[in-house]
């Protein structure tokens, strides 16, 4: 089975080892062949005009995208990434793809570094990414489309364990990148 995952950093795995991003720790668990095709800072509309390339002519059983979060940051309305989603998710199924929305993390807004804060609010950011993910979860249950909730076992922290996980509010680290790849592997089961 082939998988192909198109995102953003959170795909990608920004500033950690490939041996331990999510992907890879998935790949290895099951044996199958995921192509990781997450490209940091990308956008939804980034996402979608590669769409063809990095996914359709791969030919994978199963596309799962995963995007928003920049579009969100750099201040798009959030129509942007919801016709974009919209768009790959169709494209996906027209071309005998099954198609897995994976809804963009909660940011730990507290962590955040100093150089990105200045210059956009992330307070505001993780409430319209709270509002975009139920969206999404409207979107998937009217079209029936899978998707994966990373944050359900991220809310199941506490705050000292939230901030053991990410790099800088944003992007995971190894230990962060080990709760994604269980949680996507439980989803991924199901279709083995």
């Amino acid at each position: 089975m082939k998988i192909v995952c198109i995102g953003d950093s959170l795909t990608y795995g920004y500033r950690v080892r490939r041996s331990k991003t999510w992907i890879n720790l998935t790949e290895k668990e099951l044996k199958i062949n995921i192509e990781n095709k997450g490209i940091s800072g990308d956008t939804t509309g980034g996402m979608l005009a590669r769409f063809r390339e990095d996914v359709i002519s791969k030919k994978p059983k199963i596309v799962f995208i995963m995007g928003g979060s920049n579009d969100i940051i750099t201040g798009a309305d959030l129509g942007v990434p919801q016709s974009n989603i919209m768009a790959m998710v169709h494209q996906a199924r027209g071309n005998m793809i099954t198609p897995i929305i994976g809804l963009p993390t909660k940011i730990d807004v507290d962590e955040v570094i100093e150089e990105w804060s200045s210059f956009a609010d992330y307070e505001k950011i993780s409430e319209q990414i709270d509002k975009y993910n139920s969206w999404l979860k409207r979107f998937s249950k009217a079209f029936e489309i899978d998707y994966i909730d990373f944050n359900i076992e991220i809310n199941k922290l506490s705050n000292k364990e939230i901030h053991s996980i990410y790099l800088d509010g944003l992007h995971f680290n190894d230990k962060g990148h080990k709760l994604m790849a269980q949680v996507f592997i439980e989803k991924i089961k199901s279709y083995l």
